[in-house]
């Protein structure tokens, strides 16, 4: 029955902390694209086909970049739920 109840606590954990990781990405991504379009990161011609282009790639690279950032350190979540059991 201990057993239990700390698998179940070490479960608890672990998805607390996935839960606040997701939405740490979630925050951090929201600021970066509006950031980004808002032009304080490079400028961004308004109006124009360009500027369309380079805003399609630069939210592109950021939604990539931080789905990659979390993959990876949801794999090391795993890997050190892994380790605890």
């Amino acid at each position: 029955m201990k057993n239990r109840n700390k698998l179940n606590n070490t479960e608890k954990s672990a998805k607390t902390t996935v839960f606040i990781f997701g939405m740490a990405i979630a925050i951090v991504t929201s600021i970066l694209v509006s950031l980004f379009l808002s032009g304080k990161i490079i400028e961004i011609p308004k109006g124009t086909h360009e500027g369309g282009v380079i805003s399609a790639i630069g939210v592109s690279a950021i939604l990539v970049f931080m789905v990659i950032i979390s993959l990876i350190v949801n794999k090391v979540i795993a890997s050190k739920q892994n380790k605890k059991l």
